[in-house]
């Protein structure tokens, strides 16, 4: 990456935890002191980016840190786009 940008990229800090609650409220909890939170949506990016599920949209609104919400992709998305060949509907 480093060598991409042309300067120093520090190595990103991942923690994992593993939580019993509501969703949101503990990914809350939980990213208090983080840099960036990177939440996934069930959403596609076909659909209506206004259509965010519950647990992505209080995270997106309550967060203490910038959010990164990521939509779904399916498996054969992702194997279509690697082999060049348009998705299977």
């Amino acid at each position: 990456m480093s060598d991409f940008i042309g300067m120093p990229v520090p190595s990103p800090y991942i923690r994992l935890h593993i939580a019993v609650g509501d969703p949101a409220t503990m990914l809350l909890i939980l990213a208090r002191d983080a840099t960036l939170l990177i939440v996934g949506t069930r959403s596609k990016p076909s659909q209506s980016p206004c259509l965010l599920g519950r647990v992505s949209q209080q995270v997106a609104v309550h967060a203490c840190c910038p959010v990164l919400l990521v939509p779904r992709v399916d498996a054969h998305e992702v194997i279509a786009a690697n082999s060049g060949r348009a998705p299977v509907p």
